[in-house]
Formats: C-alpha cells, sequence, structure tokens
C-alpha cells in the first residue's frame, strides 16, 4: 500500500511539474550566418575583404511538451528502469515453431551454405545409422552372454564377451566424429545467422541508431547477435541430433521389441504418448515463457553494471554509488524471482518424469517374467527386452527429455526472430519518419563527378551578379519532426550557407540545435522540406559524446577509414 500511494503521488507531482512546463514560455533559435574574412592578393599589395554578418531569426513552433523539455535525442539515450518480463507476450508453440524455423532457414538460402550443411547432415546421418545397428548388435551380444552364462557355457561367453569388447571399441571413435560434426555444422549455423543479423544491423542505412526510437521494444540487440544466435544453434544441434537418432532407434528397435511382445510394446508407446502430450501441455509453454524473460532480465542486469563501467566518472563525481547498487540490487532481485519461479516448474517436471521412468522400468520384467516361468522365453530374454525397452523409451520420449533444452530454444528463436523482422523492416523502410512524411536530402558532387551539375545549378548570385558564389548548404522551408515525437522541433525553416562562410547555430538547451544537425546528416528525415548540402566525403560530423572505436591509435586518427 505504501509502495502505490508513492507511486500515486510520484505520477501527480511529475504531472504537475509537466504541465507547469507546457506553460512556460517557449524561447527562440537564432541562426546566424557568418562570412570568414579572406585575403585578396592584388600584385604586391595585401587586402582584407569586409565580413559580412548576417542574422536570421527563426521562429521554432512548439505547441508540445514533447518538443519543448529536452532534445528528444537525450530522451532516447536515457536509461528507464522495466521489467523485461512484464513485456513478454504469450507465444504458443505455433509461433515458436514458425520463427524456430525462419531463423534456422537463413543457413540454406544461400548456395555455399546450403551445400556445406546438406554434406554435414548427411554424414551426420550415416554415423547415426551406424551407431543404432551397433546398438541393436550389442543388445542381441548381450542376450548371448546372459544365456551363455544361465546354461553354463564358458567357451561361449568368452567368445561373445570379445566381440562386445570390440563393438564397445568402435563405438567410441563413431561418438567422437558425431560430436566433431554437429560441432562444426553448429559452428557453420552461427557464422550464417551472425553475419546476416550483423550485415542488417550495421550498415549505412544505420539501423543500430534507428532502432533506438523506432523499435525501442527490442531489448540488448547485441545479446540477441551475440550469445542468443550461440545458444540457439547449439540448441537446434542437439535436438535435431537427438530427435533423427531416436526416429532410427525406434524404426529398428521396434520390430524387435514387437517380435518379443505386442502387448508391451502397446503399453509403451501409447505411455509415451500420454506422457509427452502431458508433460508439453503442463510444464511446457510455462518454461518457454520463463526462460525468455529469464533472458531478458539477465542482459538487463548485465547491461545495468556495463553502464556503471562506461560512466564510472560520472558516477563517481556525484557520489551515486549508492544510488547505482539500490538500482542494480533491484534489478537483480527480480531476476532472482523469476529464477525462483523457473526452478518451481523445473523441479515439478523432474520429479514428475522421474516418477514415470522409475515405474516404467517394472513394465518389462512383469510382462516377460511370466513367459519364462511358463518356459516360453529363455533367461536372456528379459536382459534383451530390458535394453530395447530402455532404449524405445527415451527414444519415445525424446520431447520430454529435451524439454529445458527445448525451452531455451524457443525462447531464444522468438528473440532473435523479433531482431530479424525489425531489421528487415527498418532495412526496407529507409530514413527515420518515412511514415509521416520524408525530408528530401539532396548531395552536391565535387569535381569531376556526375553530379557537377547539380552544384553548378545551385550556385548564386549576389546583387549585381558579378560575384558567384556555390551554395555549400541550403536547408528550405524544413519542418523537422524528431522519432517519438508528436510535435515538430523546427518549423518551416530555410537558410543558406555558402562556399567560405561559417555559421552559428544558437539557442537554450533542447531547442532543436543537435536535431537539426541530425536532419542535415541524414540520421533524422521526419517532417518535410528538402536539405541541399555537400558530398558525405567532403562532410566530418563531430558527435556530442566521444567515441573511440576498438583499434590502435592510427585506425582511430583515420575513422571510419573512409
Amino acid at each position: 500500500a505504501s509502495t502505490i500511494a508513492s507511486l500515486c503521488w510520484t505520477r501527480a507531482a511529475t504531472s504537475l511539474t509537466m504541465e507547469e512546463a507546457c506553460a512556460s514560455p517557449l524561447p527562440k533559435c537564432q541562426v546566424k550566418t557568418l562570412q570568414q574574412e579572406k585575403k585578396v592578393t592584388l600584385g604586391s599589395s595585401t587586402s582584407t575583404a569586409p565580413t559580412l554578418l548576417q542574422s536570421i531569426h527563426v521562429e521554432v513552433s512548439q505547441q508540445s511538451v514533447k518538443g519543448h523539455l529536452g532534445s528528444p535525442s537525450k530522451r532516447v539515450g536515457m536509461a528507464v528502469l522495466q521489467d523485461p518480463a512484464a513485456s513478454q507476450k504469450s507465444v504458443n508453440w505455433r509461433q515458436t515453431l514458425c520463427s524456430t524455423w525462419r531463423v534456422a532457414s537463413l543457413l540454406f538460402r544461400d548456395n555455399k551454405t546450403c551445400c556445406l550443411a546438406t554434406v554435414i547432415l548427411i554424414s551426420l546421418c550415416l554415423v547415426l545409422v551406424i551407431e543404432t545397428c551397433l546398438t541393436m548388435w550389442l543388445a542381441h551380444l548381450f542376450k548371448q552372454v546372459t544365456n551363455a552364462m544361465a546354461y553354463h557355457d564358458e567357451v561361449g561367453f568368452y567368445a561373445v564377451l570379445r566381440r562386445i569388447v570390440f563393438g564397445c571399441c568402435a563405438y567410441l571413435p563413431l561418438s567422437c566424429t558425431q560430436q566433431a560434426l554437429s560441432g562444426a555444422f553448429a559452428l557453420e549455423w552461427r557464422r550464417k545467422i551472425t553475419g546476416h543479423l550483423m550485415s542488417k544491423y550495421i550498415n549505412n542505412g544505420q539501423v543500430y541508431y534507428r532502432m533506438k526510437s523506432d523499435a525501442p521494444d527490442i531489448d540488448n540487440p547485441d545479446q540477441r547477435i551475440g550469445q542468443d544466435v550461440a545458444e540457439f544453434t547449439l540448441s537446434v544441434v542437439v535436438v535435431l541430433m537427438t530427435s533423427v537418432s531416436s526416429v532410427m532407434q525406434m524404426a529398428v528397435m521396434s520390430g524387435v521389441l514387437i517380435s518379443i511382445s505386442t502387448n508391451l510394446f502397446l503399453y509403451l508407446f501409447l505411455g509415451s504418448l500420454f506422457s509427452t502430450v502431458l508433460f508439453l501441455k503442463v510444464f511446457g509453454s510455462r518454461l518457454m515463457r520463463l526462460t525468455r524473460a529469464v533472458l531478458a532480465q539477465e542482459a538487463t542486469f548485465r547491461f545495468s553494471l556495463i553502464r556503471i563501467r562506461e560512466h564510472a566518472e560520472s558516477i563517481a563525481f556525484y557520489q551515486g554509488a549508492s544510488f547505482e547498487l539500490m538500482r542494480c540490487s533491484q534489478i537483480f532481485c527480480r531476476l532472482m524471482s523469476t529464477q525462483y519461479q523457473k526452478l518451481a516448474v523445473q523441479v515439478a517436471f523432474t520429479g514428475g518424469h522421474k516418477a514415470v521412468i522409475t515405474f516404467a522400468n517394472f513394465v518389462p520384467t512383469l510382462l516377460i517374467g511370466p513367459q519364462i516361468f511358463q518356459g516360453e522365453s529363455d533367461l536372456g530374454t528379459i536382459g534383451q527386452t530390458n535394453i530395447l525397452f530402455g532404449v524405445l523409451l527415451a527414444s519415445m520420449t525424446t520431447l520430454v527429455t529435451q524439454l529445458n533444452t527445448i525451452a531455451n530454444l524457443g525462447a531464444q528463436s522468438v528473440r532473435i526472430d523479433q531482431l530479424r523482422q525489425t531489421l528487415a523492416e527498418l532495412d526496407d523502410a529507409g530514413a527515420i519518419g518515412n511514415s509521416r512524411g520524408c525530408i528530401t536530402l539532396h548531395e552536391l558532387g565535387d569535381g569531376g563527378d556526375s553530379s557537377a551539375s547539380l552544384e553548378s545549378n545551385s550556385s548564386v548570385s549576389f546583387e549585381n551578379g558579378s560575384n558567384v558564389k556555390v551554395v555549400r548548404l541550403q536547408v528550405e522551408n524544413v519542418t523537422l519532426q524528431p522519432p517519438s515525437c508528436a510535435m515538430p522541433t523546427v518549423s518551416n525553416l530555410s537558410l543558406a550557407l555558402y562556399e567560405g562562410e561559417s555559421m552559428l547555430v544558437c539557442g537554450e538547451s533542447g531547442i532543436g540545435k543537435s536535431s537539426l544537425l541530425r536532419a542535415i546528416g541524414g540520421l533524422w528525415a521526419g517532417g518535410q522540406g528538402t536539405i541541399t548540402r555537400s558530398a558525405t566525403r567532403r562532410c566530418f560530423f563531430v558527435p556530442q559524446d566521444p567515441y573511440l572505436c576498438l583499434g590502435s591509435l592510427r585506425e582511430n586518427a583515420e575513422y571510419p577509414g573512409r
């Protein structure tokens, strides 16, 4: 109750502050154009040309608090504490399977990677077939060993034992080959998916920048591209190999078990089907939802610690250690709470599964025992039946035994597919603000470029036409609407900057100076109007926050190294 009262009080105070801010007078933004001093040499004499000072007063139309209270760019970069578990949407099994297929199919869309994946898959299937046949052969040998001991056949016992040792030795290289092939398959799968996502995330379309405003619900894209993709590929390979092996074992061993006892096979099939449906229905969706929440909360907790490291000096100046510790502790407590919920579901699932397996192991003895007493089967049959029953039970309940892996796989596939779809939409949409109208950006040519005619057409003559100047920047009737902002920051702005001139844009904090620079740089395009500037290779934009790339001093000096 006290927490709710505190939240209501905070909401009322915040609303009152925003209302007062809305009622405050709006400042004006001034754009001053200065012409640099030019030295003109006539023979041996040197003179200084007069300086032209132009002041352009631009009224900034702002009738919304969203356009007045601070720059929208600062709001985009703010860190907001929220519970990722609260934003997790319910996803059913069909949506999860569709997401898994869309992400997994990226490996098979390229001819080169498709051929490589096909070769690895065929090799893995051959290894699994050999392993299945070897398992059946060993089960038959164990039957012969039991019979040899029952009939006191010492010679036959040691002969069969030597074949068992040979089969076990042959099984070891097959297991190593399977692990090597499955590992290589997972790595190549990760290489393809990660490369695809990085090419969509880090490109000239600046999707990595626009995601902060156009897709704020996509949390931690770095974790999705790095950690989630790695764990997804490993989980897919594990589930795929286990499923293929189980299908092969069921296809080969079912006939042998049916020949021994038809009733035993029917009990095994119906019991496995019932337990699989029951466990998936009761525990599957819950585990998947909690796993998605844990992944999001883990990423948020790690991000909160990374922010402390990146802004250590600012926090130290503010003496904000206590606040940061409190905030990180809140995030960690939420994470632990979700982990305990997941642990409770896992404990219930594991207990139920163990109970089913324990009681199922008595079924072969109960059904085959009377046949041995009546002389219809020999003693070795019970050993062979136990092996076949155990293998088939594990194969038919693969989805249950792999439920934790499948839950992680489903959660990761949904997160990766959400990122993939968002990147595709932003990449197709182009610049920010296309849905609300777009500012047209033209680049002037230089020298012998094909666009040089555009530069010549943009020339402007002064007064008497004797002095022709080239436009380097021209803004015509630009109305700028930043992302996540209902009202424009700048309305009907027009200005021109000619070659050899400088321009100073001044105004109060949050008035839209940086927003105008972002529009000129092509980062923001929401609104209308036309901006004409020099080609990108002749422009250099200095951001507000310093940035050093991961590289040497030379690479930082030459960054971005066009």
